[in-house]
């Protein structure tokens, strides 16, 4: 069994069946060393290691996940959803 991480996506799979998962596609036990206290949604595969993302980088992940605020059409008052 081992922990994989996607190539392409920075998917992270835990303890799986190896032989399952193509070494060309995805990252077999990798070190993680450098990732453990940052939010795997900021996490990236540079070659075959995985890295925290950039400042930058960081900030578009935010804004993909930033809710619009709605207007009500009637009072002009605006809210933002909650998730």
């Amino acid at each position: 069994m081992a922990n994989v991480v996607n190539k392409t996506t920075a998917e992270f799979r835990r303890s799986v069946n190896t032989p399952d998962y193509d070494p060309i596609e995805w990252i077999i036990n990798p070190d993680l060393s450098s990732v453990k206290s940052v939010d795997k949604k900021y996490w990236k595969v540079k070659g075959d290691t995985v890295v925290e993302m950039t400042k930058e980088e960081k900030g578009l992940v935010d804004n993909q996940y930033k809710p619009t605020p709605i207007a009500c059409p009637e009072c002009k008052h605006t809210w933002t959803p909650k998730g």
